[in-house]
């Protein structure tokens, strides 16, 4: 068998039993909800994203802000032909050079636009941050409630499972009817369930 091969099977089988037993020990922690939304605010994608957008709107002023390349060109006519234009002695050459003039506002309109696309991504940038905010606000508030709705179930599993030892002594002596012990046991149940 490759040696390798081998190791690797060995390094597999060990990450696969000591893991779980290492994520067992841990000791679950709690968190508070600004931690959670400094968490949230901190690793969430779609504020990247939008903070990407700010940096493209920007570039987009700045192109915008440019002026436009001037334009050059070179045209040879009436050479390498045959006749009287062999060669290139009767040639003839242009290099024209043309700036184009922007008049009437152009450059400012397009810098408003720049600006106005700047504006609008910060914007953006903020309505995310909120909805990010909001949805983790939620999203631990269910956490919470989950969590002491549980707690509640483990009282009142607590309380029955105290309860029905005295009602079975109840049953035992007389006074009361072996319907109540199995109440008791069929609600102690049923919470055990909706936990």
């Amino acid at each position: 068998m490759n040696l390798p091969r081998m190791a690797l099977r060995l390094t597999c089988a060990w990450l696969v039993i000591t893991l779980p037993a290492e994520a067992a020990e841990r000791v679950p922690r709690s968190i508070s909800l600004p931690q959670a939304l400094k968490s949230a605010l901190a690793a969430n994608p779609r504020l990247t994203a939008a903070e990407r957008d700010i940096g493209i709107a920007a570039g987009f002023k700045v192109q915008a802000g440019a002026l436009p390349n001037p334009d050059i060109s070179f045209e040879l006519d009436n050479a390498l032909g045959s006749g009287s234009y062999k060669g290139v002695r009767s040639a003839e050459t242009t290099l024209q050079l043309s700036q184009l003039v922007e008049l009437g506002g152009k450059r400012e309109a397009r810098l408003a636009v720049g600006e106005a696309g700047i504006g609008t991504a910060v914007w953006q940038r903020r309505a995310t941050r909120l909805e990010v905010l909001s949805e983790t606000a939620v999203a631990f508030i269910m956490v919470v409630s989950a969590q002491r709705r549980i707690e509640i179930f483990d009282e009142q599993i607590s309380t029955l499972d105290h309860l029905i030892p005295l009602l079975q002594k109840r049953v035992q002596e007389g006074a009361s009817s072996p319907a109540e012990t199995a109440r008791a046991q069929v609600a102690a149940d049923l919470f055990r369930v909706d936990r």
